[in-house]
């Protein structure tokens, strides 16, 4: 997803940010006394930085929130059955193993392997098969 990138790259920012505030400015102040009020105001200017970086990332993350908050009950079953689930392995009374739906439970022909059921739509992994 676009905002979980977002969300990722301001994490990344953030952490340069900090890691410049720890590592590079007392050094600076240490080396350099007589530029100590330019290294001020760039550690003034990294804490604003950082504050937008903090507002921007709960910014995104109210907006991924308000995104799953609005998504209806046909969404949510719809993702459900996006995400891969592994096919169940059913043995009869006469030891023959036969392959189900994890979802509808409906028998499931082994030999001719579809990436969703034929019947309820729900993708499927067959790794089972593999094994």
């Amino acid at each position: 997803m676009k905002l979980k990138k977002e969300i990722g790259q301001l994490i990344n920012c953030y952490l340069l940010v900090e890691f410049f505030r720890e590592n590079a400015i007392p050094d600076l102040k240490d080396v350099l006394p007589e530029i100590a009020d330019s290294v001020y105001e760039v550690e003034e200017k990294l804490e604003e930085f950082s504050e937008m970086i903090e507002e921007k990332a709960i910014e995104v993350a109210e907006k991924e929130a308000e995104g799953l908050a609005k998504m209806t009950k046909e969404e949510r079953k719809e993702l459900k059955y996006r995400t891969p689930r592994k096919i169940v392995m059913v043995s009869d009374e006469d030891g023959w193993k036969t392959c189900e739906c994890p979802t509808c439970r409906e028998e499931l022909d082994d030999l001719d392997t579809f990436d969703y059921c034929p019947y309820c739509g729900q993708k499927l992994d067959w790794s089972e098969l593999d094994d």
